[in-house]
């Protein structure tokens, strides 16, 4: 990815437009991000389960997590401990479009996790989704880190 601000499109190689939204695209190794006409939703939070219990409920879950990486519109998909908080337990997806987004919420591998995570003492979750419209890179053109927004002429 350049510098330059942009929206997200998945494409697999030697496909064109948003016919990469399909299943096996992350796993092929040759993801690209460009221009185009998908906005990503990311979907960020925190589950708080009982600390005695979290590490099972994570290795519960783990063929849950790998199938649903597969689902089509799955750009990532984890679920991850966290290393100072035992009861914590962190999510990061990002889906190509609601679409995709949705028909995961009515499949087995969403109700699936819900019902793991759930056996193994839940304690709340702090959960939300992100339509993203644009990105930038974190570094601009000269490895500076940057906090401020859309630099870079679109």
């Amino acid at each position: 990815m350049g510098a330059r601000a942009n929206c997200f499109r998945v494409r697999r190689e030697g496909q064109s437009g948003c016919q990469a939204r399909t299943r096996g695209a992350r796993e092929s190794g040759r993801i690209s991000y460009e221009e185009g006409c998908v906005r990503v939703i990311i979907i960020a939070g925190t589950v708080e389960i009982d600390p005695a219990q979290r590490d099972a409920a994570l290795a519960a879950g783990r063929r849950l997590e790998a199938d649903t990486r597969l689902q089509p519109g799955c750009l990532d998909y984890a679920w991850m401990p966290d290393a100072q908080s035992p009861e914590i337990i962190y999510v990061f997806e990002r889906w190509a479009d609601e679409e995709s987004l949705a028909a995961h919420f009515q499949g087995p591998y969403y109700k699936g996790m819900r019902e793991t995570i759930g056996a193994h003492g839940i304690r709340g979750a702090k959960v939300a989704k992100y339509k993203i419209e644009r990105s930038e890179p974190v570094y601009d053109n000269t490895g500076t880190p940057r906090a401020d927004f859309f630099t870079v002429p679109s």
